[in-house]
């Protein structure tokens, strides 16, 4: 609340679990598009748990155009808005190991896909999900 970015406005509930992955990238990997964002999430929260050696820096595109370089280190913990424009640099040594966890204004998901069905019963969910309704 105290960044302004006001999310939930003219939303009941909280935001809930969309999805939660396990990133890990080798020499070469990266996420290299600047224009990439988190379609459909409002908060994305990253959990770096092993640096690369070299590279893999976490940026981002800013309204002047520039890519901004953001100090992430293991332990560390970047939260943002779904919407903003992020890339990751490739690895150039080592491996990089980050957690990436999406909130969105939806059902808590657990099924194994980035889920786009706010409300309604995913055919890919959990057994349990499926046989209540989902």
């Amino acid at each position: 609340r105290r960044q302004g970015w006001n999310l939930m406005r003219g939303r009941s509930g909280l935001p809930a679990v969309r999805v939660a992955e396990f990133h890990e990238m080798h020499k070469g990997g990266g996420l290299r598009d600047p224009n990439h964002y988190d379609v459909g999430s409002l908060i994305t929260v990253d959990v770096m748990l092993e640096e690369a050696e070299a590279g893999g820096r976490f940026q981002t595109l800013e309204p002047s155009g520039r890519l901004l370089t953001h100090r992430f280190k293991a332990g560390d913990a970047l939260v943002f808005q779904g919407h903003k424009y992020h890339c990751v640099g490739p690895v150039k040594k080592g491996r990089r190991r980050v957690l990436v966890v999406e909130l969105w204004h939806g059902r808590e998901r657990c099924c194994g896909h980035r889920c786009d069905r706010r409300w309604k019963h995913c055919p890919f969910g959990p057994r349990s999900e499926r046989a209540f309704g989902g």
